[in-house]
């Protein structure tokens, strides 16, 4: 399922994922931008905020798991081709 929502509403995203029940005990994969993910992290209740990785990485995946209503934030280096690096 694609919708597309502006790299700068992540904040409105967040709430809505957070709050509409329909989310609730779901996975929801979201892919974001660069430049606004670890604010987007944040607003989903990562804690610390995660630095937002370089722009040249693309084989990592942030896990945010609530649990009991408190975020568990993970990163996960997928490094599935030679020259991945998980920075």
């Amino acid at each position: 399922i694609r919708q597309p929502v502006k790299a700068a509403d992540f904040g409105n995203l967040a709430r809505h994922l957070l709050e509409h029940p329909d989310y609730r005990g779901k996975t929801v994969v979201v892919c974001w931008a660069h430049d606004e993910m670890g604010d987007f992290a944040r607003a989903l209740g990562a804690k610390p905020k995660p630095k937002n990785w370089k722009k040249d990485v693309f084989d990592t995946v942030w896990v945010i798991t609530y649990r009991h209503g408190k975020p568990d934030f993970q990163t996960h280096p997928q490094q599935l081709l030679p020259g991945d690096t998980g920075r």
